[in-house]
């Protein structure tokens, strides 16, 4: 089977594209930094989603036996691959995470009783453990699912869709 090029024509539009994106960005970050991490926060959290929804539905196949699924797998798959992209900006927007959530303020917090009483959870060092935590563990799934596709792909080996049925 013929892997798939992308012409060039549009491989340098795309790269033209991202650049402009890119720069989009960085003047967000000049002109309106409260903004730009807000929209970094929004897309990093569409990516995530998309991401999600392809490893859920890949998931929910392997779950209930669809035999029907290996023809169409590679879409759901590549949606898995964006979420990838999407965890490393997550990793990034907690740089603005004093930009974008009000708890992350002292004086903020101290004058406000919710706040103050959410303070064991809502705080920058638990934030971040969480954030970091949530990362491992959807990148070790995706990273392992892909693993067994693969390898049950070359070997048609079973214990391969066993283990792929556990995980999902």
């Amino acid at each position: 089977m013929e892997k798939f090029q992308l012409p060039s024509k549009l491989k340098n539009l795309y790269i033209g594209l991202a650049a402009v994106g890119l720069i989009s960005l960085a003047v967000g970050f000049v002109v309106q930094p409260d903004r730009a991490w807000a929209g970094l926060l929004v897309f990093a959290f569409f990516l995530l989603m998309l991401g999600l929804s392809g490893g859920f539905f890949t998931s929910l196949q392997f779950v209930s036996g669809a035999n029907w699924f290996v023809v169409m797998r590679n879409v759901p798959v590549g949606l898995m691959n964006v979420s990838a992209i999407a965890l490393l900006l997550l990793i990034g927007v907690i740089a603005g995470s004093h930009s974008l959530y009000e708890w992350t303020h002292h004086e903020v917090v101290q004058n406000d009783k919710l706040l103050l009483y959410k303070s064991f959870y809502l705080n920058l060092p638990f934030f971040i453990s969480r954030t970091v935590f949530y990362v491992v563990l959807l990148g070790g799934i995706w990273f392992f699912m892909r693993k067994m596709m693969k390898k049950l792909d070359e070997t048609k080996d079973y214990q391969y869709k066993d283990k792929l049925i556990r995980l999902s």
